[in-house]
């Protein structure tokens, strides 16, 4: 029997402020054997493991322990507070960690992972799922593929794959890893299928020779996980309209009913400051008119049936009021054909909820290597 590395292992049972999720049991020299080899603690197992196959590249593709070229977690505007927003899913999902029966089964037992793609598109979420697994307990990582980058297409039906392909192996713990498995996937997918969705409809936008900007739209999944659907709307090319409220302050015709233009934007400059970003929502020429003439940043033109007349609108006011960005916000169900006769270069920003509305989700699985041990 080989002896690897001694050192100490301790779980304290509770969640702390490192974002970490812990099993609940206090051990220290904990030792585990496989394949007669001897390791004290489980993180020693998981890099040896890697060690012994000479895995290249093992660094998680977007992960908030690396360094160097690596993008990290708390680099992400969108994902900064998300090493604890993943705690928060975990414990929904699974409310008793500590008296999880299916931990008790598996017991503490060191095992990998494949985690596989089953349809194609583009990948997104890879931070996300890297902060779910860390959180599940600090011996649990993920090891990508150097062909698994973030916004990248991949096709598991082209070359010699069998309608999958090896995107990562996570490595570490059974139970911290049955712990993360069905959020991670569930992130992965859906933030896959918006990035996916977005990159077609960016790339329909650029064949067209259209410079402007694709945006999605407020119609987001209520409360964090709207967060990973703005994050996949980036990943594919496309645009966030408003991280939150406080951002851009946008006034319909309820507000302009009960204030006026000139009122409202004078109400909304005193209590936020001068470079707060105002926008409208405009149905006519005349309320647009009337909204750039009042001080407007922004002019958003909705419910308009024939592109024509938005074109003529639009080219007018970028002629009156140069300052004015244009947005258009079209109908959610719109095919791409049709939205590309809304683009013009009097056009600065095109917007629809479609984007995380209407995506296909994407299959990925993950499949454990049990071992007795």
């Amino acid at each position: 029997m080989t002896n690897i590395l001694v050192g100490n292992f301790y779980n304290g049972g509770q969640s702390y402020n490192d974002g970490h999720l812990y099993s609940g049991e206090q051990t220290q020299n904990c030792r585990h054997t496989y394949n007669n080899e001897q390791y004290y603690t489980q993180q020693h197992y998981v890099q040896h493991q890697f060690d012994k196959k000479n895995k290249k590249n093992c660094a998680p593709a977007y992960s908030s322990k690396h360094k160097g070229n690596r993008v990290q977690l708390c680099d992400l505007p969108l994902l900064r507070d998300m090493k604890f927003t993943v705690v928060r899913w975990i414990l929904q999902d699974m409310p008793s960690v500590i008296d999880d029966p299916g931990g008790l089964v598996v017991k503490d037992c060191l095992s990998t992972a494949t985690l596989q793609m089953e349809n194609p598109g583009v990948l997104a979420g890879l931070p996300i799922v890297d902060a779910i697994f860390e959180s599940c307990g600090p011996d649990c990582r993920v090891f990508w593929e150097e062909y698994a980058v973030e916004g990248s297409y991949i096709d598991p039906f082209g070359d010699d794959n069998d309608g999958y392909i090896l995107l990562a192996t996570v490595a570490g713990p059974v139970k911290s890893i049955l712990r993360g498995e069905s959020v991670a996937l569930n992130t992965l997918s859906r933030c896959s299928g918006v990035a996916t969705l977005s990159s077609r409809f960016v790339q329909a936008f650029a064949d067209a020779g259209w410079r402007g900007i694709l945006d999605g739209t407020r119609k987001v999944t209520p409360g964090d996980f709207g967060i990973v659907e703005k994050y996949g709307l980036v990943v594919g090319g496309a645009g966030v309209e408003k991280i939150d409220l406080s951002r851009t302050t946008v006034l319909n015709e309820h507000h302009i009913a009960a204030a006026g233009y000139r009122k409202a934007i004078t109400r909304i400059r005193a209590a936020a400051g001068m470079h707060h970003m105002i926008a409208i929502e405009c149905q006519c020429f005349g309320d647009a008119n009337e909204s750039a003439k009042a001080g407007a940043d922004v002019v958003i033109l909705t419910n308009y049936c024939e592109p024509s007349k938005l074109k003529i609108d639009a080219k007018q006011i970028k002629e009156w009021y140069p300052y004015v960005r244009i947005h258009v916000q079209v109908n959610d169900n719109i095919a791409i054909s049709d939205m590309l006769q809304h683009l013009s270069d009097d056009i600065d920003v095109v917007a629809t909820g479609s984007l995380t509305q209407d995506y296909d989700e994407i299959d990925f699985s993950l499949k454990i290597e049990l071992a007795e041990f």
